[in-house]
């Protein structure tokens, strides 16, 4: 079942009916995004569906959900809207969530001793979101928004700390990630999923990462270590990606940051290089039966699959569909660090 609202209001039944597809696709760090695609003529009576563009002008509300009595999957606005005039007439309306807005425009600001987290606080409710943040340790004397959108900005620095980055309703989280926590469903080969890919390959960098910075008071620089993580990185396994990897050659980096003055700030950064490094050890594609569970930032288990390859994964990205060939299917990328 899929229920869909626009300008706050249920789709019409003339243009339910007329639906031809409903996709939402959803990535960390990225906007989610919603398209809904209506046939507009009417084949039996050869005429248009009447369909009112006015209900989905720009920035009009737009809300889409599946399954059986679920929350709303995508909440969200309409960015964009294709008319295409052919044999087959269709209207297509293109809805982008609240982390959209943070695209617009530049700013430029200066952040004086404030952490990651703080900076996140400052820019949800600038953006009238409310904010949802874990406390990240390290205060920085200054860090400068150059010329730069809210987005642009915030993602950068999510990344630096290895944050994630995205917009539930009307929310803005920023957070550590949640790999290797409990899976919120189990994936079974061949029942829940339809197609499957996997890839394990070897890591190429982050087996040992040292942060260099500037202590400016003391003149002398300051070095962060790291080659171990927690042991969630193993993810159910015996092993992380990296020491797997080390069979071919160990790979260690070493890297310069101008924002490092003092010890806690170059081993936040170490460690945060580290785990990202393992991010691309495994990674899997999925087509699965439409489910709304899926979404990303949450952990599944996959079943079925070889001993070596089953046990927990992390969903990055998902992709709902509806189509009226297809009915609902739900496409994920997925990601595990240790085997």
């Amino acid at each position: 079942m899929i229920t869909l609202r626009l300008a706050g209001a249920p789709l019409p039944d003339n243009m339910l009916a007329a639906l031809r597809r409903a996709e939402v696709e959803q990535e960390l760090n990225l906007p989610a995004t919603c398209v809904v695609e209506v046939g507009s003529v009417n084949p039996s009576k050869e005429d248009w569906q009447g369909i009112d563009l006015s209900l989905a002008r720009i920035g009009a509300s737009m809300e889409v959900s599946f399954g059986e009595g679920s929350t709303p999957l995508f909440t969200g606005e309409v960015g964009e809207i294709l008319a295409d005039f052919s044999t087959e007439s269709t209207v297509e309306f293109r809805g982008f969530d609240a982390l959209y807005r943070l695209q617009f425009g530049t700013a430029q600001a200066v952040y004086e001793g404030q952490s990651d987290s703080g900076m996140a606080i400052r820019i949800a409710r600038k953006n009238q979101l409310e904010p949802s943040v874990d406390e990240s340790p390290v205060k920085y004397p200054y860090v400068l928004q150059a010329n730069q959108s809210d987005f642009a900005f915030l993602a950068s620095r999510a990344a630096r700390i290895h944050y994630e980055l995205f917009v539930t309703g009307n929310t803005l989280h920023f957070r550590r990630s949640r790999a290797g926590q409990s899976a919120v469903m189990t994936l079974q080969w061949k029942e829940q999923i339809i197609e499957l890919s996997v890839r394990l390959r070897a890591v190429k960098q982050g087996s040992t990462v040292q942060a260099v910075g500037w202590d400016p008071k003391n003149k002398r620089p300051i070095v962060a270590n790291v080659n171990s993580g927690p042991a969630t990185l193993r993810m159910g396994g015996r092993e992380t990606g990296y020491q797997i990897s080390t069979e071919l050659a160990p790979s260690p980096v070493s890297a310069m940051d101008p924002e490092i003055n003092d010890p806690e700030g170059a081993r936040a950064v170490a460690e945060a290089a580290y785990v990202t490094g393992l991010d691309t050890f495994i990674e899997a594609e999925a087509v699965l039966v439409g489910e709304p569970r899926i979404q990303p930032g949450v952990n599944v288990q996959l079943a079925g699959i070889g001993s070596r390859l089953s046990g927990p994964y992390y969903v990055t990205s998902a992709k709902h569909l509806y189509s009226q060939d297809s009915g609902y299917r739900t496409e994920c990328v997925l990601r595990r660090t240790g085997a």
